[in-house]
């Protein structure tokens, strides 16, 4: 997509440039009054097309760049086919180019104009560039119990006891043929935590006396979120040596209910994918409580969702984040992690 913006605003500003010096020298071009309109057009669509992009891709500003630029877009563009009532706030004058006094004069305004285009290109290219690559000039996500770039939580008051919230981990990773990608791990922190043997309601405490609907803790979060999110489902290590199918089915119902409440609460419709870890595995060391084996995790993609293979790509994440520093959750842990069985899943809104 960037690649073709900047194609368009090449051709478009070399393609004026070449009728403004034609026209200085005196020398018409057949149909230059078409062929001004379809630059124009061109370059109507380049701009529409970068604020496009800042909406798509959430970028810094994106709500007011993304409007500027859709409707300066869109602008040059009916004004290029003719469309110049006074509602959209041009008279159009394509065909009255300048004349020259001299060939000094047109090559000073075609220099003038071109370092323009070229200067304006290289700041969008450079916000481009910087945007995609903060981890490479020095910037580091902030992980511990900061949201920065997560579900947020919006609202003031809750009926919950506590106040949820996320501890977050941005991750770095590599697919299994080597492409990046980056995602947001988010584990919905204590005290909340899925009952034992429910799909629909998470605890507050270790005996698990005061219980609550998943529901209404998801309701305490902004429902704006438009990046693709990966619901992860997860079951505790009680019974699932003597009946693994059960526990993993259940880690399996309760991503569905993640999926279910998330297509629900987030208005924006994004992709919304599943992942089934399985049960906590009994040759790992566990808690006579197992309740922190039993986390509401959700992951959301910063990056590389339509470019690589997801499923390779979240488990290397998943690695990456207990790897780096102690993280609250470790997914090597579950026994779905190291087996085929592992995927990620399209659930909803595709």
């Amino acid at each position: 997509m960037i690649y073709i913006i900047v194609s368009l605003f090449a051709v478009s500003i070399g393609g004026v440039e070449t009728l403004l010096i034609c026209k200085g020298f005196d020398r018409p071009i057949k149909h230059s009054y078409l062929l001004a309109r379809a630059l124009f057009a061109i370059l109507g669509m380049a701009i529409f097309l970068l604020g496009m992009c800042f909406h798509l891709r959430s970028w810094p500003y994106a709500t007011f760049f993304s409007t500027l630029f859709c409707i300066l877009g869109a602008q040059i563009g009916l004004w290029s086919i003719g469309i110049s009532e006074e509602i959209i706030g041009n008279q159009p004058n394509i065909e009255g180019v300048r004349e020259f006094g001299s060939p000094l004069d047109i090559i000073f305004e075609s220099k003038l104009s071109i370092t323009y285009a070229f200067i304006f290109i290289i700041m969008i290219v450079l916000a481009i560039s910087t945007v995609q690559n903060l981890p490479q000039i020095g910037y580091r996500p902030r992980t511990s119990s900061d949201s920065s770039g997560f579900i947020q939580q919006v609202r003031a008051e809750t009926i919950l006891p506590d106040r949820p919230d996320w501890v977050t981990k941005t991750v770095r990773s590599t697919d299994r043929f080597g492409k990046e990608m980056e995602v947001v791990v988010g584990v919905l922190w204590d005290p909340y935590r899925w009952v034992k043997g429910s799909t629909e309601q998470v605890s507050t405490d270790d005996t698990e006396k005061a219980r609550f609907s998943v529901r209404d803790v998801i309701r305490n979060f902004q429902n704006t979120e438009k990046r693709p999110i990966i619901v992860v489902g997860t079951a505790s290590h009680e019974n699932a040596v003597e009946n693994p199918k059960l526990e993993i089915d259940r880690a399996q119902a309760r991503a569905d209910t993640l999926v279910k409440l998330c297509g629900e609460h987030f208005i924006n419709r994004p992709h919304i994918y599943s992942l089934n870890l399985g049960a906590f595995r009994a040759d790992r060391r566990y808690s006579v409580f197992s309740a922190s084996e039993r986390r509401v995790i959700l992951l959301v993609i910063m990056k590389g969702e339509d470019s690589l293979d997801l499923t390779s790509g979240v488990k290397n994440a998943l690695i990456n984040a207990m790897a780096k520093q102690d993280f609250i959750f470790d997914a090597r842990d579950y026994s779905l992690f190291e087996t085929a069985r592992l995927k990620v899943v399209p659930r909803l809104n595709f």
